[in-house]
């Protein structure tokens, strides 16, 4: 699969306490990366809730998000410049735990191995 994800949501009995897990993996996949960001747009207009859906949602007290990537590349172009710079991750993992009302935010980030490539037209 080219996109693992999973979500879970637990309450303590005894003490009422919510907790959410979100964790995603990526498998070997290539991105272009422009400067056209138009799809951002897009993304954010899909993802954006509509008004009142969370308006009596019970808050979480601790979230705790993990992404990680295996074997993703990416290809970072500018359309004046011909030249280019690829990224290539065998393996990266962040995570991070949100708690309740903290302004706190602690990431964690591991990379097991990062190649950097770039090539210039020298034409």
């Amino acid at each position: 699969p080219l996109v693992k994800l999973r979500f879970a949501s637990s309450t303590d009995a005894s003490t009422g306490a919510k907790e959410a897990r979100i964790k995603a993996t990526l498998y070997g996949f290539t991105y272009t990366l422009s400067s056209d960001f138009a799809w951002a747009l897009d993304v954010a207009a899909f993802v954006k809730n509509p008004p009142g859906t969370f308006e009596v949602v019970v808050p979480t007290e601790r979230t705790r998000i993990n992404v990680k990537i295996v074997d993703g590349s990416v290809h970072i172009v500018s359309p004046p410049h011909r030249g280019a710079i690829a990224l290539a991750l065998t393996e990266m993992e962040l995570a991070t735990e949100l708690l309740g009302d903290s302004p706190d935010v602690a990431l964690s980030l591991s990379v097991g191995e990062l190649a950097v490539l770039a090539i210039d037209d020298v034409t």
